[in-house]
């Protein structure tokens, strides 16, 4: 793994948006990465659920999402859509749902560390498989 790369997956967005548990983790790693200190990546699919989630728990328009989205891709992450193929190989060897399944595949594609919360889709195999890093252990 590149000690200087990571990716967000949509648990870690929304436990930052809403001041969840390990809010303040991942304000440390937006910190190393708007300074530069490491490179921020995140998949289009992320930024989708990102948008969804926060619209269905506020009951706004997605046009409210616009604000924390942009803030987001400013603080210095590169949005990345994954290799289709590589989805689809992850997909089918392991039971995660599709939006985990691109943080994953945008992780292994770059060589990054995927920072995860405490979804339980993350345990077994694919975590000895993968460099992951969990913000918290129980979810919010």
């Amino acid at each position: 793994m590149s000690n200087n790369r990571a990716v967000f997956d949509t648990e870690a967005f929304i436990a930052h948006y809403f001041d969840e548990p390990g809010a303040d983790f991942i304000d440390e790693w937006l910190d190393q990465i708007y300074n530069g200190e490491i490179a921020g990546f995140v998949s289009t699919a992320t930024l989708v659920e990102v948008r969804y989630i926060i619209c269905h728990i506020e009951g706004v328009a997605i046009e409210a999402t616009d604000e924390y989205v942009e803030q987001v891709l400013w603080t210095n992450f590169e949005e990345i859509t994954p290799n289709p193929r590589q989805i689809a190989e992850i997909k089918a060897e392991y039971s995660i749902a599709l939006g985990d399944t691109f943080a994953l595949a945008t992780a292994a594609s770059l060589d990054a560390r995927l920072i995860v919360g405490a979804d339980d889709d993350w345990e077994g195999p694919i975590e000895d498989g993968f460099d992951i890093e969990r913000f918290r252990s129980e979810p919010s």
